[in-house]
């Protein structure tokens, strides 16, 4: 399991006394891109071209404007590439926020840019709430998988527990399916 701490980008006051805290402020715009960009670097989901916070929009000491939330929106791009645009969705009208890139163009990167797209989501729009991801997503490349699969199919050759064996013979037709692979499990396992 893997506990993500989402970003609070808004500033509340203590509590008066009657109980109820107020609203006084919006974190720094560059305090709130660069602890996304550590966060997303933590987990390994950078963009590999670039991942950059829109200066030409905000100066170092703004803060960010009142939003009703952080839209992350993946596209192709005109001439190369795979875009991440991520906007605040003020009354008004969107905000550009911060933008990344890949250069490939197939469909692996399209899903990973979104898978991007969907943790930068998260932690903008989760108010600094506390979310428990119980499945944790592994992108392998074709060889990575091929190595895990027969990796998997020779634990399943030695003896173990119960419940270890049903996880493996799980995880070995998950990547058999991943890799078009027909599995063929000599004994039954379980």
């Amino acid at each position: 399991m893997r506990k993500i701490e989402s970003l609070e980008l808004e500033k509340w006051s203590e509590p008066d006394e009657t109980g109820h805290v107020h609203l006084v402020g919006m974190e720094k715009a560059q305090v709130a891109f660069d602890r996304l960009e550590a966060h997303l670097k933590d987990v390994g989901m950078m963009p590999d071209e670039y991942f950059l916070f829109n200066d030409s929009r905000f100066r170092k000491e703004d803060t960010l404007p009142r939003h009703r939330g952080v839209l992350c929106n993946v596209e192709f791009g005109a001439s190369e590439g795979i875009y991440l645009d991520i906007c605040l969705l003020t009354d008004h009208k969107p905000v550009q926020f911060a933008t990344g890139k890949t250069l490939r163009e197939d469909a692996d990167a399209f899903l990973w840019m979104h898978r991007i797209a969907a943790e930068c989501s998260l932690m903008l729009n989760g108010g600094g709430r506390v979310y428990t991801m119980k499945e944790l997503p592994v992108l392998l490349t074709e060889e990575e998988a091929g190595a895990v699969y027969n990796s998997v199919d020779l634990d399943l050759c030695n003896p173990t527990n119960g419940e270890e064996e049903r996880l493996l013979v799980s995880a070995h037709e998950k990547l058999a399916a991943a890799l078009g692979r027909d599995i063929q499990l000599d004994t039954p396992r379980m």
